[in-house]
C-alpha cells in the first residue's frame, strides 16, 4: 500500500502538468515554443523563489553570475548566459533556480538534450516546482 502512495505522489506534478498545457499549445511551432517556454520559466522562477523561501542562500559569487545572466537572457545573449549560469552552477551545484533557467537557455539555444537534463535535474532538485516538468514537455515534444 505505501508503495502505490509513493507513486501516486510521484505522478500529481504529471497530472498537473496535463492542466497546465493544453496538448494543442505544445504541438505549436517552434516561435510558439519559445513564447511557451519564456512563460515557463518566468513561471519557474517565481515558484522557486517561493519554495525556496526561508532556505540557505546561495554564495554571492553564484547571484552575481546569476543575475549576469539574466541580463544576458534580456539582451539575447545567450551564449554568455548559458556560460554564466554554467559557472554559477559550479558554485552553487544542484541549486534548482539555476538549473532551470540553464534549462531554458540551452533550450532557446537548440540544445535540446541539456536543456532535457537541466530541467530534469532542476525538478530533482525542487519537486515542489512542477513548471521544471512543463519545461521538460515543451522540451521532449519539439525534440520529436
Amino acid at each position: 500500500m505505501m508503495h502505490s502512495t509513493t507513486h501516486l505522489r510521484r505522478l500529481a506534478p504529471l497530472a498537473a502538468l496535463a492542466l497546465l498545457l493544453p496538448a494543442a499549445a505544445l504541438s505549436q511551432q517552434p516561435a510558439a515554443d519559445t513564447s511557451l517556454l519564456t512563460h515557463i520559466a518566468v513561471q519557474a522562477r517565481q515558484r522557486a523563489t517561493v519554495v525556496a523561501a526561508g532556505a540557505a542562500a546561495p554564495n554571492a559569487a553564484s547571484v552575481t553570475l546569476y543575475r549576469d545572466a539574466l541580463a544576458d537572457i534580456q539582451r539575447h545573449d545567450l551564449t554568455t548566459a548559458a556560460t554564466e549560469l554554467s559557472a554559477a552552477l559550479a558554485r552553487t551545484r544542484d541549486y534548482a533556480l539555476y538549473r532551470g533557467e540553464l534549462g531554458y537557455v540551452t533550450a532557446l539555444l537548440g540544445r535540446l538534450d541539456e536543456a532535457a537534463s537541466e530541467y530534469t535535474r532542476a525538478y530533482q532538485a525542487q519537486q515542489r516546482n512542477a513548471w521544471y516538468l512543463a519545461g521538460l514537455a515543451v522540451v521532449l515534444d519539439h525534440h520529436g
